[in-house]
């Protein structure tokens, strides 16, 4: 799917993973200064699609400074021991509120 849902935010046909990779960033800081400036052509839910997408790419895209054939030691794991124990499964994560606050438009 992620080629269709690139086409569609994008509005471009298929694009290499770096290259997505950097225009949902352009679009993402566009998107960002139309927030901040209380534009009325701000979408939040394109926002959000974008900021979607953003992270999607992101994990499928290796940091730059680090080959795609470079894993760092202890990551790489069989589907046995990569299994997380059962507590781990049932504790729910608590952030802090102030994570969840936005900066002011």
């Amino acid at each position: 799917h992620r080629d269709r849902d690139l086409r569609r935010l994008l509005r471009t046909g298929r694009l290499a993973p770096g290259a997505a990779l950097a225009r949902l960033i352009a679009e993402e800081r566009e998107l960002e200064h139309r927030r901040r400036g209380g534009e009325a052509t701000y979408a939040l839910a394109r926002h959000v699609a974008i900021l979607t997408a953003l992270i999607a790419e992101a994990r499928n895209h290796p940091p730059a400074s680090q080959p795609a054939s470079h894993t760092p030691k202890g990551l790489l794991q069989n589907e046995r021991s990569s299994r997380r124990p059962e507590h781990a499964r049932t504790t729910a994560c608590r952030a802090p509120a102030a994570m969840y606050e936005l900066s002011p438009v």
